[in-house]
């Protein structure tokens, strides 16, 4: 029954795999701690259950797989039945129960449903009366929803007191409604059960709105225009009172105005298109009250997109303002962040006091600089309490992957965990990091040897000449999403290079140039188009384009060593 009431979320669920595999280990815990019944309450026993390849593998004491058919027009034995039936209710009890996510992707939503009822479908079973029918497989997909994960119009502890008040329906009959679509198998009352549902979410909806602070605002002073244009007078008015009343109603009508256009905009902002509201579109994550409880693990492999640099002009300022205002690791509307490390911040907010959070994340949150407003934020507010790394043989991914465990409560003094995967099956825990020690240094960087090198490099630093002494160092130009002003298909001019792109030209130890693209090297244009960025911005410095000094394209076609920015290892050529 603890496990069954155990809620389980991957806010970016994309093809439901993680699900998929959360729903197979849960399955085969049940079984190592004998608690994997029927409907009777007898124990499965005599099967050896476990995860092979990710599948659920069920086998005999022999070790032979168990197959379930039908032979005669009955299954092949009472026992392969009851095995089959307790399988599929169990399944269905996890996937019901259990397992949550979202996606704003509609065809991955799509397809993680579709994996999950082929995943119920693999137990399916044939009805004890006739042995002709199979068991109806039941309404999972209102567990797995689209939307956009890291945007929503309502805050996680919004007051629903009022909606609640207002509407006919409270949170166990919200619970009870969803509950009910999930096992109804009629297409018209399943109909039904969904407008209600959607009605009660609507109701939540204009609650909450109605609860705004410019919607209350907006209503005191309509009542005060009101009663100053309606108000009896005993004595006429002099012309100062008039002159006065006038500018009153002038004022109260100019901030009715400017309010009615700011609570319109809420309602109709393109920006809440896709937004899902993790307030009230789970209920089994709220309490009776209608508080917002949360998940008691939050797992997946959420997005890597780069807000700066090529992708910075993909968003645009109105989200950027929304992530300003919404999130903690985004301090200012210039920060370099990325979608991984919103996914990390939001997963940590929907996640329930002392849950667990576990995510394959990409390695640089560890150590780079535009991750440092994150890394302040994790280790003090949360624990970080183990890291994977060198994940790299598993995913087959350019830049090396990693999983972090992070518990959603705080612990002043405590060890990280790293631990090095050799083989997946047999993990080695090899280092402890202190946090304190992360702490002290100014960048919160998180150093994990993967090799425990005995290197003494205070050694190396002490007898070695720094690289800046004996090489000039320059990074590569940075156009800023500004593709159409400064890439070309031909030469027009001196000034156009052959584009040289990390992932795609600079390999170990050679240089792919199967590249038919030029970038204009012109400095004017660069500042330009800066000053008219900077000109949005109310004047802030901005540096969207950075073709560098003149010294690059002067020594463009001089010898020189280029070294890959993100790779799974250090990767240069001459």
């Amino acid at each position: 029954e603890i496990i069954n009431t155990l809620h389980i979320c991957d806010p970016a669920v994309g093809s439901g795999h993680f699900l998929v595999s959360a729903l197979n280990e849960i399955i085969a815990i049940k079984a190592e701690l004998g608690i994997l019944a029927d409907d009777k309450g007898n124990n499965l026993s005599g099967y050896e259950i476990e995860i092979v390849n990710d599948e659920l593998i069920i086998t005999d004491q022999q070790g032979n797989p168990i197959e379930y058919r039908l032979q005669n027009g009955k299954p092949i034995s009472k026992e392969v039945q009851r095995l089959q039936k307790t399988l599929f209710h169990q399944k269905q009890t996890i996937i019901e129960n259990c397992l949550f996510g979202v996606d704003i992707n509609p065809k991955s939503v799509l397809i993680c449903r579709l994996r999950l009822w082929i995943e119920l479908l693999k137990n399916a079973y044939y009805k004890e009366a006739e042995y002709t029918e199979l068991e109806t497989l039941p309404n999972i997909d209102i567990n797995i929803k689209c939307g956009n994960s890291l945007l929503s119009r309502f805050a996680l502890d919004a007051d629903l007191t009022k909606a609640l008040k207002s509407t006919k329906y409270d949170i166990k009959a919200y619970r009870g409604f969803v509950n009910d679509y999930k096992n109804e198998k009629s297409r018209d009352v399943k109909r039904g059960l969904q407008k209600i549902i959607d009605s009660i979410k609507t109701d939540f909806r204009t609650e909450i709105l109605n609860n705004d602070p410019k919607v209350i605002r907006l209503n005191k002073i309509g009542g005060e225009l009101y009663n100053l244009l309606n108000q009896t007078k005993l004595f006429d008015e002099d012309a100062k009172q008039k002159k006065a009343r006038k500018e009153k109603q002038q004022k109260l009508e100019e901030e009715i105005k400017k309010l009615t256009k700011e609570i319109e905009e809420i309602k109709t902002n393109a920006l809440y298109k896709n937004a899902f509201e993790w307030r009230f579109e789970f209920p089994e994550v709220l309490n009776n009250l209608g508080e917002f409880e949360g998940f008691d693990l939050i797992i997946g492999n959420p997005p890597y997109i780069s807000y700066y640099s090529r992708q910075s002009a993909e968003l645009n300022d109105s989200f950027r303002q929304y992530y300003v205002q919404n999130y903690k690791i985004v301090d200012n509307p210039r920060a370099r962040f990325n979608s991984l490390q919103l996914f990390i911040e939001r997963s940590l907010a929907i996640a329930k006091k002392c849950a667990y959070v576990n995510l394959i994340v990409d390695k640089t949150i560890l150590a780079e600089k535009n991750s440092i407003t994150l890394r302040k934020y994790l280790l003090n507010n949360y624990t970080l309490i183990e890291i994977v790394p060198n994940l790299k043989n598993v995913f087959g991914a350019v830049v090396d992957p990693l999983i972090i465990n992070i518990s959603n409560e705080f612990k002043e003094e405590y060890k990280i965990n790293a631990v090095l995967i050799e083989e997946l099956e047999h993990p080695l825990k090899f280092l402890n990091l202190d946090i304190n020690s992360i702490k002290e240094n100014k960048g919160y960087e998180i150093k994990i040897d993967l090799h425990q090198s005995p290197i003494d490099f205070k050694r190396v630093f002490k007898l070695s000449v720094p690289l800046n002494q004996v090489a000039i160092l320059k990074s590569g130009a940075n156009i800023g999403g500004h593709e159409k002003e400064f890439i070309f298909d031909k030469k027009l001019s001196e000034l156009h290079k052959p584009v040289l792109r990390g992932s795609k030209n600079i390999q170990k130890y050679f240089l792919d140039s199967n590249n038919h693209k030029y970038i204009l090297y012109d400095h004017s244009l660069q500042y330009s188009i800066n000053e008219k960025e900077e000109l949005k911005k109310g004047g802030e410095k901005v540096n969207l384009v950075k073709l560098g000094d003149g010294h690059i394209a002067n020594r463009y076609d001089k010898p020189k060593i280029i070294i890959r920015k993100s790779s799974s290892e250090f990767t240069a050529t001459y």
